[in-house]
């Protein structure tokens, strides 16, 4: 299970007051829907950095592309799963203090395209405006296990500037799952317990 607002647990809600409401945006890897709540690096990482965690991640999602359709349940258990721009109302409700944006990979089709550059940079923008006093990290797009495309160096560089455009942070993660398939579920695709691990560890270090 993942936390969304309304649906927090009542034996840790005393924990929300501890830290901080980090609100987390992207796709699978951050949805992380077939783990339990526990072994996901979101919350895995917000433990470690003294945060609360919100996990407003969709699978099958981007920066600007949602999933619709009957693809939509297997991507994201809804039967309509909005893009990051599309989650920025929801993710500024939580008044949170922290968003981080993770994701990208699903867009992999787009990322040499200038109109998916300029979408990212008004998503930014968007984001900057509907949470003003918010820090905002954004990661590095990931891969799975084999060699990340070439055409990464694209997106990388698009998500970087564009964050600290509006004056947040790259945290960059390197490739925690590159060349490491014990790290990766059975699909091939999708980090599995250990994978969430080395993300966690990758985005602690790159934060703390």
């Amino acid at each position: 299970m993942f936390v969304l607002a309304g649906c927090v647990p009542a034996q840790v809600q005393n924990v929300a007051a501890a830290g901080p409401v980090a609100v987390f945006l992207g796709d699978s890897y951050t949805q992380a829907g077939g783990l339990p709540e526990q072994q996901r690096w979101v919350t895995l990482a917000s433990k470690e950095l003294g945060w609360w965690p919100v996990n407003l991640g969709r699978g099958g999602t981007g920066y600007l592309g949602p999933v619709s359709g009957g693809n939509a349940r297997n991507a994201c258990g809804m039967d309509y799963c909005p893009s990051y721009a599309e989650m920025i109302a929801a993710a500024a409700a939580e008044n949170p203090a922290i968003v981080v944006v993770s994701g990208g990979r699903n867009e992999r089709h787009r990322w040499t395209d200038p109109e998916w550059a300029n979408g990212v940079f008004g998503f930014y923008r968007q984001l900057r405006a509907a949470v003003p006093d918010a820090d905002i990290y954004a990661t590095s797009p990931m891969w799975d296990d084999d060699p990340a495309p070439g055409e990464m160096v694209f997106a990388r560089a698009i998500v970087r500037v564009a964050v600290e455009d509006i004056g947040g942070v790259y945290v960059d993660l390197g490739e925690p799952l590159t060349g490491r398939p014990e790290l990766v579920a059975a699909d091939g695709v999708h980090p599995n317990a250990d994978g969430h691990q080395a993300i966690a560890v990758a985005f602690t270090a790159a934060v703390g």
